[in-house]
């Protein structure tokens, strides 16, 4: 699975997009790996 790696600073600053869907997400502080952000699929329906 490829991740895109970003710092956690943009991270906070771009939540709502990042919450919106896209690709798996590495987030970093000062290089190093502190976590991954794997968005939900939306549910349809409700």
């Amino acid at each position: 699975m490829q991740t895109d790696k970003i710092g956690m600073r943009e991270f906070r600053k771009n939540l709502a997009a990042y919450l919106e869907g896209g690709p798996p997400l590495a987030i970093t502080r000062h290089g190093e790996t502190l976590g991954f952000f794997i968005p939900a699929q939306k549910r349809n329906g409700k």
